[in-house]
């Protein structure tokens, strides 16, 4: 009778084992992708988060009487890296308001023009500076980039911040 306990409780303890590991293993089945997943994402902006700046000089950042904005940008970084950029979202803050304007390579944005005078927005590739023209009547004391991916995400890191004056 006592062979029969002893068989019964190791039985039982690899049962219990082996159901310990094939929930360990469903767990980690869920969990690894997840977290892969998550970090992907979280670090998709590293390389290329200041890959914008503004492009300092006289008169390159500032704004006029009729309270247009003229800025100009230029692209750093890795040429490889810049292929996952779409653009970048320029930030201004003004007095009474704030605006966020989407720069894509190849849209056209009501407000925002290539200071050539032409409305196809170019994105500068590394080593290049483009420069723009904003007016949509307020005026805008600071400006600030962010850079936006090709899969549609804007990384939250605002790359350069300047101080518009008065051209």
């Amino acid at each position: 009778m006592m062979n029969k306990v002893a068989l019964s409780a190791v039985v039982a303890t690899v049962l219990i084992l082996l159901l310990t590991v094939l929930a360990a293993t469903a767990l980690a089945g869920f969990v690894v992708p997840f977290v892969k997943n998550q970090l992907q994402k979280s670090t998709e902006c590293l390389n290329v988060q200041s890959m914008f700046l503004f492009e300092r000089g006289d008169n390159r950042n500032c704004y006029n009487n009729n309270l247009t904005v003229f800025i100009s940008v230029k692209a750093t970084g890795e040429k490889d890296s810049s292929r996952n950029v779409n653009g970048f979202d320029l930030v201004l803050d003004g007095i009474d308001s704030g605006k966020v304007i989407e720069a894509r390579n190849g849209s056209y944005s009501l407000h925002l023009n290539m200071s050539d005078g032409t409305g196809k927005i170019k994105i500068p590739n590394v080593g290049e500076f483009y420069s723009y023209q904003y007016k949509d009547g307020n005026q805008y004391l600071e400006a600030g980039l962010k850079t936006k991916l090709i899969n549609g995400k804007v990384c939250e890191f605002v790359s350069d911040k300047i101080s518009l004056e008065k051209c």
